[in-house]
């Protein structure tokens, strides 16, 4: 697993998480812990230098989609293609955030 955001308590941007092209990732599972009340982000860019987009997440635990995420949560993004993603919290009132990844392979 890699951290992109530690306990996070600011809106901001966290670490980038390099995917690799030779891993051919297709999805990331994204493990999301939200103490109060903030609200989370994936981006993702296809290669170095290129603009970061905000990635639609699936909730596991209901099936709905969003780009925000604003409850604790296992989440799955699709990354096919993808070079690196990036962990954000995008708003902020109170808390902590906390986002773990790891890929799936295949």
């Amino acid at each position: 697993m890699q951290t992109l955001i530690d306990a996070l308590g600011s809106a901001a941007d966290g670490v980038r998480h390099g995917l690799g092209r030779s891993t051919l990732a297709i999805s990331l599972m994204v493990d999301v812990v939200i103490t109060d009340t903030a609200t989370a982000q994936i981006k993702g860019r296809i290669a170095v230098g290129e603009q970061d987009i905000i990635l639609l997440v699936t909730n596991l635990n209901d099936g709905t989609t969003a780009t925000d995420i604003t409850a604790s949560g296992l989440y799955r993004v699709d990354v096919a293609g993808l070079e690196s993603v990036l962990g954000l919290v995008s708003a902020w009132t109170s808390g902590t955030v906390t986002m773990k990844t790891t890929t799936v392979i295949g």
